[in-house]
């Protein structure tokens, strides 16, 4: 296995890591089990996931529909955007709220990035921070697409030609934790970790042997799971059956350790 910096260049990664823990919180596949795309919901907090592993722009689509006097929200995020940054989303969304939030723009400053200039013009009520290396933005404004209110971008670029590599969106509407989860994944310095021919986010990434084994690197997947799986337990109902603990799949081991 390779440590991969800077992780949000690391490429997608696997799926598992989203819809194992999504399963485990309950969630319910909707989709066609032949089919490469992946759906699921938990209707009764009117939330669902479509995961088309084909659309380079929108390959994940998470949306909560409007209910109980709450407003409707949505996250999108490309082929490219890391499954790891992308469940940092998910762990928050399963876990309970907290009782404060933090400023998304805090924790990235407090990481060390840099507050852009602010715009002139119509978009004066816009807000853009960038990572140190130049490659990654994270930018709010008032101009929403979709619905009154801000919106979220986020967006990595090659520094070759500035070209897009890939890009997030979310609604003005998604809960404050969700995206501060999403940008402390976004600015941690740790690497991801990869096999070694697996699909990168570019090029110019940094990749280094891992100490990580492909054994060590699954059981630190399980016990999110099940780290999980117990924060999900202590919200339920004493009678509610909760779906199997995913396991590991061997042959993914063994694979890994045959790569290596």
């Amino acid at each position: 296995m390779c440590d991969v910096s800077p992780r949000y260049l690391a490429g997608p990664g696997d799926a598992r890591h989203v819809t194992h823990a999504l399963a485990t919180a309950g969630w319910t596949p909707r989709s066609d089990p032949l089919a490469p795309t992946v759906a699921l919901d938990l209707r009764e907090r009117s939330l669902d996931l479509a995961h088309d592993p084909q659309s380079p722009t929108a390959a994940w689509l998470l949306r909560s529909q409007p209910h109980a006097n709450a407003p409707g929200w949505f996250s999108e995020f490309g082929a490219l955007v890391p499954t790891e940054i992308i469940s940092s989303v998910i762990d928050a969304l399963i876990k309970p709220p907290p009782s404060r939030w933090h400023d998304p723009f805090a924790v990235l400053i407090r990481a060390g990035w840099q507050s852009q200039p602010a715009a002139a013009g119509p978009a004066a009520g816009s807000r853009t921070v960038q990572s140190p290396d130049g490659l990654c933005r994270v930018h709010q404004s008032d101009l929403d697409r979709w619905a009154p209110g801000s919106f979220w971008q986020i967006e990595t670029t090659a520094a070759e030609d500035d070209s897009v590599i890939w890009r997030a969106w979310a609604s003005g509407s998604t809960p404050t934790h969700l995206v501060s989860a999403f940008a402390a994944a976004l600015c941690d310095p740790a690497p991801l970790h990869r096999l070694k021919f697996a699909r990168l986010g570019h090029r110019s990434v940094e990749q280094q042997p891992s100490a990580l084994t492909a054994e060590q690197f699954v059981e630190a997947h399980t016990a999110r799971i099940a780290s999980l799986r117990a924060i999900v337990r202590a919200q339920q109902r004493p009678d509610r059956t909760l779906p199997p603990l995913p396991l590991a799949n061997r042959g993914a081991v063994a694979s890994a350790k045959a790569r290596r």
